[in-house]
């Protein structure tokens, strides 16, 4: 997200970054230390820069239809532990969204049963409460 923040808009304050990444203003400045040890990231002042020959050399060939990534942005994920960290997050989101689903599922077969009042000589249902009604 930083990088993409300064490479939209380069030259950029930390709480500028915090408002074009949208994230929050501790993740900027440890991700902003974490980039400078790689190299990514020139800190001049109180501006933020991207480091374009590194950076070149991690994204590969820019062409228009695509951004061919290398190698670089692989060893820096091994480097910091995050190799494979969005496939077991979105993983674990598909699985914690099935159980919630079957939750709900359940919570709808043990519904009470809906009461009838009388209101000026005529019956009117009051439905349950739904699971999923807060």
């Amino acid at each position: 997200m930083i990088i993409g923040a300064l490479h939209s808009r380069p030259a950029q304050t930390v709480g500028e970054l915090v408002i074009t990444s949208s994230v929050s203003r501790a993740t900027v400045y440890r991700t902003l230390h974490r980039l400078v040890s790689h190299g990514l990231v020139h800190h001049v002042g109180e501006i933020w820069i991207l480091a374009p020959r590194r950076l070149g050399r991690l994204l590969g060939a820019l062409t228009e239809a695509e951004v061919v990534p290398s190698r670089g942005w692989d060893e820096i994920a091994s480097h910091h532990g995050t190799a494979g960290l969005s496939s077991s997050r979105k993983t674990y989101h598909a699985a914690e969204r099935a159980m919630y689903r079957a939750a709900l599922g359940r919570l709808a077969e043990h519904r009470s049963t809906a009461h009838v009042i009388v209101r000026d000589g005529r019956q009117v249902l009051i439905p349950a409460p739904r699971p999923d009604d807060g």
